[in-house]
């Protein structure tokens, strides 16, 4: 229904201001750059299906830059390996450039990370991926894989994922995690979710980043 609202026109430009379909030039070889092809070569089914996500082909560096952007309030950043390279006495010889464009407007972004709060809150989709002490935003996935076969949408083999940002209002990791053909369960808010939750509380404790639901900030410790 919001792909009928926006028309293709608009699903496409937002789709290319994300980045899907382009490479994010990322500092590592062999990135591929996926595909969206252009409304024009669009079916009567396109705009249907590539709002749920079909009829496109991401990486997974490709949704987690996408989301980040949210988390930065709309600035979609080139990623990098590293963020600057010391001598061994310790000074600085290198650090990375940002050169970040705007993808939304700041106003879209708050707007669109309290709808990815409400993913990981009561009656979510993805209350495992829920941190205690501090706030997710995020959203899970579960796409049917192309059976090479019949060059159709497989209805037994599916990728199950969940992405987000932590703490939601003041970002410190952008996470995404990916599970190819899960066994028996194969939604992303049961077999992707919890493992978000396992790294990203051990990487808060690591981080020190505090506690958002208590007096004082105390400190995140992970069980």
């Amino acid at each position: 229904m919001v792909g009928m609202k926006l028309g293709k026109e608009r699903v496409y430009k937002y789709a290319k201001a994300f980045g899907f379909g382009d490479k994010t030039g990322i500092d590592l070889p062999g990135e591929v750059s996926g595909w969206i092809r252009p409304p024009e070569k669009w079916s009567g089914m396109s705009l249907g299906s590539i709002s749920i996500g079909q009829e496109v082909a991401v990486t997974p560096l490709q949704v987690l830059r996408a989301y980040a952007a949210i988390g930065n309030g709309g600035l979609l950043v080139r990623p990098h390996v590293v963020s600057k390279m010391l001598d061994p006495e310790g000074r600085p010889i290198w650090s990375f450039q940002s050169d970040a464009r705007r993808a939304i407007s700041a106003q879209t972004a708050t707007t669109f990370k309290e709808i990815l709060k409400s993913v990981t809150e009561d009656g979510g989709t993805a209350k495992s991926a829920a941190v205690d002490g501090n706030y997710v935003a995020g959203k899970t996935g579960t796409a049917q894989i192309i059976d090479p076969h019949t060059k159709k949408y497989s209805r037994e083999k599916y990728v199950s994922s969940f992405v987000g940002f932590v703490p939601a209002d003041h970002p410190r990791i952008a996470l995404i995690i990916v599970i190819y053909e899960p066994k028996g369960q194969i939604y992303g808010g049961v077999v992707a979710a919890p493992v978000f939750k396992k790294i990203t509380e051990s990487a808060l404790s690591y981080l020190n980043v505090p506690r958002e639901d208590t007096p004082g900030n105390t400190l995140m410790v992970a069980r």
